[in-house]
C-alpha cells in the first residue's frame, strides 16, 4: 500500500525543490556570520533569556533590557528556545561584540556591524555559537513550508498544471535575500508561512470548500500569524472582504457567509485573545501615551506602532522608497548594506517589466471578446494581498517624512514584502509565462493555457537557484574577512607543539609555537606564534621572528602586528588567545644548514604615524626559540624584488614598506646612484584592501 501510493506521488519535483533549498540554507547558515543579518541579535537575545528563564518578559523593564525585540511578540522565539535551551554556554558564554573604540581597529570599522568574527565560531561549534547556529537551523524548516504553500496554492488556482506551480515555488525558494533569510534567527521565518498556508486555505474557501474545519482552520492560522508578527491582522479584512464577495455573489446567502464569518472570528479570538489580554492589561500605556499610543504601545512592532498617529502632508509623500526596496528584497546582508553589483539590479527589473507587460496581455485577452469576462476572484485576492503589503511598506516610509525625520533603512526593506512573496511569485510567474505565449505565437484560445510550464519551471528554477548561489558566494560572503585568529579557550585547549611562558610586558604573554612544514619550493618558514592577553595594552607591540646563522648573524626576519594588521595589541582584550601565523623569509641564497630561530617584541612610538619603534625603551635580548634546518632552495622560486612605474623597472634601490594603517601600506623606493634614471626618489601609496572593496 505504501509502494502504490508512492508510486501514485506526483509532487517529487516539489521534493526535490525542497530539499535542494535546506541543503543551500543549512550551507548558508554554517557559512554567514553570526549577527550579520538584521535584527538577528535582538532575536537572539530574546530567545536567550526565555531559554535561561523558563518565561517570557513580564515586565517593562526586563522587555527594555533586552534591546528591539525584548517587546515583541515571543512565539517564535519560545519555539526556538526549547529546542537552544540545554546548551551549554559555559565553553563560550559571550560573543566577541565591538563595544569599544579600540576593537572596531580589526576591520577599521567597515566590515562588521557589531561583532568581531573569530575563530571561536568556527566548527566544532561550543557555547553561545552553539545555540546560536541551533536557533538558526529552526529557521529552516520554517520557510521550506513557505514554499509548500507557494505550491499548493499555486495548485489550486490552476489545477492542472503542476509545472506552473513548481515555477511558483521555485521563485520563491531560491529568492537570494529569502534563503539568507531562511538561514539565520528571525521571526519572519515563522509568520510568513502562516500568513501563506492562511491565504490557500482562503483560496480554498473561494472554490467552494465550506467545511466547518476549513474556516476554523483559517481561524486559527489568522490568529496564529497574528500573534507571531501583528501586522498580520490584515488577514481579518481580506477574509471579511473574500466573504462579502462571495456573499454579493449568491445574492440571497448572505446569512450563510455571516455564519461562517463568525466561525473564522470565534477561532482567531480563542487563537489570541488570551495572548492580547494578558498584553493589554500588563504593559498598557494609556494613562501616559493617551488611549491610541497607549494601546499600541505594548505591541512593539514598528508596523503597528510607526504608522500610528499618521497624518498626510505634502512633504509626507516620497517615491525614494521604491528603489531601496526593490534591491533589499532580491540581495542584501547586514547594516553596511552589502547589495549584489549594481549591473544586476536593471536586469532584474526588466524581468520584472517583461512579467508586468505580461499581465497586460492577460487582462487584455480576459477583457476582449470573446473572452471569459468573469474574472477571479482567487487571483483577485492575491494582488489585494500584495497591495496591502505594498501600502504597509509605504506607509512606513511616509509616516517618518511626515515627522520630518529622515526615514531609517530598516523601513525601506524588500523583506516586509515577504508575507506576499507567494503573490509576488505568483504574478512574476504568469506574466513571464504570456511573454513566452507570444513568442510561440499561440493561437488566441491557447494563450492563457499555459503550454510552457515545464520550460518556464526549469527556466525560472535554476535561474534563481544560480542567482543565489552567485549572489552568496561571489558577493556576499567574500564581502567578509576571514574570522580573526582568536579563541576563548585556555592555553592547554589548544593544540601547541612547543609551549613556553615568557612575557615580554605586562599582559603580552608568549605562550609557544607551532612550526609548520618547511617547504623548499617556497622559500619560506611558516610559523605560528600564540599569545595570551592577560591585560589591556595601551600602546602598540610589534613582533620579529628572526634567523640566526651559526655565526650569530642575522639572515632573514620578518616583523608585523598580529593577524595580518588587523588586531594589533592596543585592540587586545583580556582572556582571548591569539594566533600569530608568520611566514619568515627563507632565501634560496641561504646555505643549506641550522640556523636559530629568535623572536623579539618592540614597543612602537606612540607620536609617529610610521611603525617607529620606541627608542626610550630599553632593548631586550631576542627569545631563542630553537634551531631548525634549512635545505637547500629552489632557485627559480623567487625573483628579485623590484618596482615597476610607467616604462621604468628599478631593481637596485632600497624598498622600505611603512604601514600607516591596517588597510594602508606606504611603499618607498629610495634610487640607487648607479641607476641611470631622472629624479631623486619615487614614491608610492597604494591602498591594501585585502582583496575586497569596501562600501
Amino acid at each position: 500500500m505504501i509502494k502504490s501510493r508512492i508510486a501514485s506521488f506526483d509532487h517529487w519535483p516539489l521534493v526535490v525543490l525542497v530539499a535542494i533549498f535546506c541543503v543551500l540554507a543549512v550551507s548558508f547558515s554554517l557559512l554567514f556570520p553570526l549577527n550579520e543579518a538584521p535584527d538577528e541579535e535582538s532575536h537572539f537575545d530574546l530567545i536567550r533569556f526565555i531559554a535561561e528563564q523558563r518565561r517570557i518578559p513580564l515586565t517593562g523593564q526586563e522587555r527594555a533590557s533586552l534591546g528591539d525585540k525584548g517587546d515583541a511578540s515571543p512565539f517564535y522565539h519560545v519555539a526556538v528556545a526549547l529546542l537552544s535551551q540545554h546548551v551549554d554556554l559555559a565553553p563560550l558564554p559571550t560573543r566577541h561584540v565591538v563595544s569599544a573604540a579600540k576593537q572596531a581597529i580589526a576591520y577599521d570599522r567597515t566590515l562588521t556591524t557589531q561583532d568581531l568574527h573569530t575563530e571561536d565560531e568556527l566548527l566544532p561549534f561550543r557555547g553561545m555559537v552553539l545555540a546560536w547556529h541551533l536557533a538558526r537551523l529552526v529557521s529552516i524548516p520554517l520557510s521550506a513550508l513557505t514554499i509548500v504553500a507557494a505550491y499548493v496554492t499555486a495548485l489550486a488556482i490552476y489545477p492542472e498544471r503542476r509545472y506552473f506551480a513548481l515555477a511558483v515555488a521555485g521563485f520563491v525558494a531560491f529568492v537570494p535575500r529569502f534563503v539568507i533569510n531562511s538561514a539565520v534567527v528571525s521571526d519572519d521565518n515563522l509568520v510568513i508561512p502562516l500568513v501563506a498556508f492562511a491565504i490557500y486555505v482562503l483560496v480554498r474557501v473561494i472554490q467552494g470548500d465550506e467545511r466547518p474545519r476549513t474556516f476554523i482552520i483559517l481561524g486559527v492560522l489568522s490568529g496564529l500569524a497574528t500573534i507571531t508578527k501583528y501586522h498580520s491582522v490584515i488577514l481579518l479584512p481580506e477574509v471579511t472582504l473574500v466573504f462579502m464577495v462571495l456573499a454579493w455573489r449568491n445574492r440571497a446567502e448572505w446569512k450563510h457567509w455571516l455564519k461562517r464569518w463568525a466561525w473564522v472570528m470565534f477561532s482567531f479570538i480563542l487563537t489570541t485573545g488570551w495572548w492580547f489580554f494578558f498584553l493589554f492589561s500588563r504593559f498598557n500605556r494609556v494613562a501616559e501615551l493617551g488611549l491610541m499610543g497607549g494601546l499600541l504601545a505594548p505591541l512593539g512592532d514598528p508596523t503597528t506602532t510607526e504608522v500610528a498617529g499618521f497624518q498626510f502632508t505634502p512633504r509626507s509623500f516620497s517615491w525614494a522608497w521604491i528603489a531601496p526596496v526593490f534591491r533589499t528584497f532580491w540581495v542584501f546582508a547586514r547594516a553596511t548594506h552589502v547589495y549584489a553589483p549594481d549591473f544586476l539590479f536593471p536586469i532584474l527589473m526588466l524581468l520584472a517589466f517583461a512579467a508586468g507587460l505580461g499581465l497586460v496581455r492577460l487582462i487584455y485577452i480576459r477583457l476582449s471578446p470573446p473572452g471569459p469576462s468573469k474574472w477571479r476572484l482567487d487571483i483577485a485576492l492575491l494582488a489585494v494581498h500584495f497591495l496591502i503589503y505594498l501600502g504597509i511598506v509605504f506607509g512606513r516610509y511616509q509616516v517618518f517624512l511626515a515627522r520630518g525625520t529622515t526615514p531609517p533603512p530598516h523601513s525601506t526593506q524588500g523583506r516586509h514584502l515577504y508575507p506576499a512573496l507567494v503573490s509576488i511569485a505568483f504574478f512574476l510567474v504568469l506574466g513571464w509565462e504570456s511573454v513566452l505565449a507570444v513568442r510561440a505565437r499561440k493561437p488566441q484560445e491557447d494563450r492563457v493555457a499555459g503550454s510552457n510550464d515545464r520550460f518556464l519551471a526549469g527556466a525560472v528554477t535554476i535561474g534563481m537557484l544560480a542567482l543565489t548561489v552567485v549572489s552568496f558566494f561571489s558577493f556576499l560572503r567574500p564581502s567578509y574577512l576571514p574570522p580573526l585568529p582568536i579563541v576563548t579557550r585556555r592555553p592547554d585547549e589548544v593544540a601547541i607543539s612547543q609551549r613556553m611562558q615568557v612575557s615580554f610586558a605586562e599582559g603580552i604573554n608568549f605562550i609557544g609555537y607551532n612550526l609548520g612544514k618547511i617547504n623548499p619550493s617556497q622559500n619560506s618558514v611558516p610559523i605560528d606564534l600564540y599569545w595570551l592577553a592577560e591585560a589591556e595594552q595601551d600602546r602598540t607591540y610589534i613582533a620579529q621572528v628572526c634567523l640566526r646563522d651559526s655565526e650569530g648573524k642575522t639572515v632573514s626576519c620578518h616583523w608585523g602586528h598580529p593577524a595580518d594588521g588587523l588586531y594589533p595589541t592596543r585592540a587586545w582584550d583580556v582572556g582571548y588567545l591569539i594566533r600569530d601565523e608568520r611566514s619568515l623569509p627563507a632565501p634560496y641564497c641561504l646555505d643549506a644548514a641550522e640556523y636559530e630561530l629568535t623572536l623579539s617584541v618592540w614597543p612602537l612610538s606612540d607620536d609617529s604615524a610610521s611603525t617607529t619603534i620606541d627608542q626610550a625603551e630599553p632593548a631586550r635580548e631576542p627569545l631563542s626559540l630553537g634551531s631548525v634546518t634549512l635545505t637547500p632552495g629552489s632557485k627559480g622560486s623567487t625573483t628579485d624584488l623590484y618596482v615597476c612605474l610607467a616604462d621604468a623597472c628599478y631593481t637596485r634601490g632600497q624598498i622600505t614598506l611603512s604601514q600607516i594603517r591596517q588597510t594602508l601600506t606606504a611603499i618607498s623606493y629610495l634610487r640607487d646612484p648607479e641607476d641611470k634614471v631622472d629624479g631623486e626618489s619615487i614614491r608610492l601609496i597604494l591602498e591594501l584592501l585585502h582583496n575586497r572593496n569596501l562600501r
